[in-house]
């Protein structure tokens, strides 16, 4: 996994909810992936993927929802980004590797997707 985990099982099928799927992320989000796993210290934990049940997210689609709640160092690292463009949906963001950093309102996560 390099270091990288997934809170739940993968899904079985496509309108499956309950579950995450990393599978049908592209290879550009995987690969933001493993730069941020090589830049930053903590536990990273994928919560959003490909899988049903997010509007934004989809096999192909470049975001990914990563969780704050894990320890180490990763919220710090994120936090140390350049500054990202104001989003009503986020209380901040940053920028990195080509993606924004949003620290999403409501549930709290990461929600990270392309620029």
């Amino acid at each position: 996994n390099g270091g990288i985990t997934v809170n739940k099982t993968v899904c079985i099928n496509p309108t499956q909810k309950s579950c995450t799927t990393v599978g049908g992320l592209p290879p550009e989000t995987i690969s933001m992936l493993t730069q941020l796993r090589s830049t930053c210290s903590g536990e990273i934990e994928i919560t959003g993927g490909s899988e049903a049940g997010h509007s934004s997210h989809g096999p192909g689609k470049t975001p990914v929802d990563l969780s704050v709640s894990k320890p180490g160092g990763l919220n710090d690292c994120i936090r140390s980004f350049p500054a990202g463009p104001a989003k009503n949906f986020c209380k901040k963001t940053y920028t990195k590797f080509g993606y924004i950093f949003c620290d999403e309102t409501g549930t709290p996560h990461w929600h990270v997707y392309k620029q």
